[in-house]
């Protein structure tokens, strides 16, 4: 039970420092991707405390791109 309130912060704790719609995440007051895309990155610090951090997401090397589209 514990591990599944944990894991039940992290996500509420990342929903709510999101600004943005993307992927399956909906946002009725952020309706829109924002340009500079970060993933939430949740951590516990010494306290104990959840930290949650924006890490700007890494572009894929162009040669990368044509095989996402077929897959």
């Amino acid at each position: 039970m514990r591990n599944a309130l944990l894991a039940g912060e992290t996500i509420v704790r990342g929903a709510l420092r999101r600004t943005e719609s993307r992927g399956a995440h909906q946002r009725d007051d952020y309706p829109r991707t924002d340009p500079a895309q970060a993933n939430n990155l949740v951590t516990r610090i010494e306290d104990g405390e959840l930290h949650v951090e924006a890490v700007p997401l890494v572009k894929k090397p162009f040669e990368l791109v044509p095989l996402e589209a077929s897959a």
